[in-house]
């Protein structure tokens, strides 16, 4: 399953609707669920101005940090996009940036609350999201997904394109 999917499926489960979730991580061989301890995370906010579109692309950052390639699709496809936001863990991005459940369902929180910070700022215009991180917490971020504007998921192509939008999360 790819990110955007995980992410996808976990917003149709979403919290405020009364559903958990779980799945295994591959990388830690743990099951993180959306239920458990929740470990407070402040995640660090990049904003970079690409022109002058009004939408905004956010790139959560968690094991790696795609901006420029991000970057660079943007500014080739996306012209609407005007400014791009990253957000990575306090640590920085990597491999092993996300310790456990518990700090996996803090990450995630901590996502949708600086999206939601974000939408404020820039009057809710849609959003894009580009995610490097681990499928559980795509799943995790998708089930706190609650009062975000419109917003197009991406997914890696590992190609000359480099990016495509695969799903569409409405307001």
């Amino acid at each position: 399953m790819r990110l955007s999917t995980g992410l996808a499926a976990g917003a149709a489960l979403r919290g405020v609707t009364g559903f958990t979730v779980a799945t295994r991580n591959p990388t830690t061989r743990q099951e993180w669920g959306s239920s458990g301890q929740v470990t407070t995370v402040t995640l660090t906010r990049a904003d970079h101005d690409l022109g002058d579109g009004n939408e905004v692309a956010i790139v959560l950052a968690i094991s790696g940090d795609p901006s420029e390639d991000v970057e660079e699709y943007l500014r080739r496809d996306r012209r609407e996009v005007g400014r791009l936001v990253l957000l990575s863990p306090p640590g920085g991005s990597g491999r092993r940036a996300v310790a456990d459940d518990d700090a996996a369902r803090g990450l995630a929180v901590a996502a949708v609350d600086a999206m939601r910070e974000v939408a404020r700022a820039h009057a809710r215009v849609p959003l894009h999201l580009f995610q490097y991180g681990p499928l559980a917490l795509s799943v995790l971020v998708g089930h706190a997904w609650n009062r975000l504007p419109a917003t197009t998921l991406y997914d890696d192509l590992a190609s000359a394109d480099l990016y495509a939008p695969t799903f569409y999360l409405p307001g």
